[in-house]
């Protein structure tokens, strides 16, 4: 793939196209650059999974504490792709659901992924409630998702929905972009953003010496490439998962690019009163 064409995947191409091409490149992995949706090679489909699992080992399961934690939890993956993720707590016996956008994707899921069986796949059709009871998941996740959606409409959505799935004392944990690594750790409150359907306004300080912070206004137009999805606050986050029942429990700022990690837990239902 010439740089010309590489660029054009990576910036122009829908999902769906790009999992017809290079289903494993377009979960943007460097490693599979040369691969091909027609001739997948087993040492990269054991590579690719083997990737799913360090990922899912670093980011999730310290939740769990134990694999065998998992057995009979319902465990939900907005955005699960060719199941490389989920994969995990699907062999130890947790209830996984996926979900994807992509009907190539979910395919391939179904076909290569290794717990494929034990998996139940959703497609995700544009701006309709997925078709699975709300209150259901002790655990839903995303990863490397939310930052590629490009309409704020859908980001707000994505999180809806998340939330929806997400039983009373369950856990919800997503990957977002955000500018906040200008600012010290968990003072997150320094960051505003006016999201719009296309693009956002953001607000930020910049710390450009010892003691003094620079204030910076930029307008991010909203594309579907790696960290240039629509654009929303910690703050706005941490108010629409208020808006759904949700309660903030942990902002983590991830070391590689703008990318923080929210956790949050779902409310009980309070009984209406007679």
């Amino acid at each position: 793939m010439s740089d010309s064409d590489n660029y054009k995947f990576e910036h122009e191409l829908s999902w769906e196209e790009k999992a017809r091409l290079n289903p494993l490149y377009s979960i943007m992995s460097d490693d599979f650059l040369k691969s091909s949706s027609t001739d997948f090679k087993e040492d990269e489909l054991d590579k690719f999974y083997l990737q799913g699992m360090k990922f899912w080992n670093k980011w999730f399961a310290p939740i769990f504490e134990n694999s065998v934690n998992l057995r009979g939890l319902t465990i939900i993956e907005y955005g699960v792709g060719m199941g490389r993720l989920l994969n995990q707590p699907a062999q130890f016996g947790a209830n996984c659901i996926g979900i994807d956008i992509s009907e190539d994707q979910l395919n391939n899921a179904k076909k290569y992924c290794p717990n494929s069986e034990k998996i139940e796949f959703k497609l995700l059709k544009p701006k309709e409630q997925i078709s699975i009871n709300s209150n259901l998941a002790n655990f839903v996740y995303s990863y490397a998702v939310l930052q590629h959606i490009k309409q704020t409409s859908d980001f707000k959505f994505a999180i809806n929905e998340m939330c929806r799935l997400t039983a009373p004392g369950g856990l919800l944990k997503f990957q977002a972009r955000s500018l906040n690594r200008y600012a010290k750790k968990g003072r997150y409150s320094c960051c505003r953003s006016l999201s719009f359907e296309n693009f956002s306004i953001v607000f930020y300080f910049k710390k450009i010496s010892k003691f003094f912070w620079l204030p910076v206004v930029r307008i991010f137009k909203h594309t579907h490439w790696s960290g240039a999805g629509s654009f929303y606050s910690v703050q706005g986050i941490i108010r629409l998962l208020k808006s759904n029942g949700m309660q903030l429990l942990n902002v983590e700022f991830d070391a590689i690019g703008n990318i923080i990690w929210i956790t949050s837990v779902k409310e009980a239902i309070k009984n209406s009163k007679a």
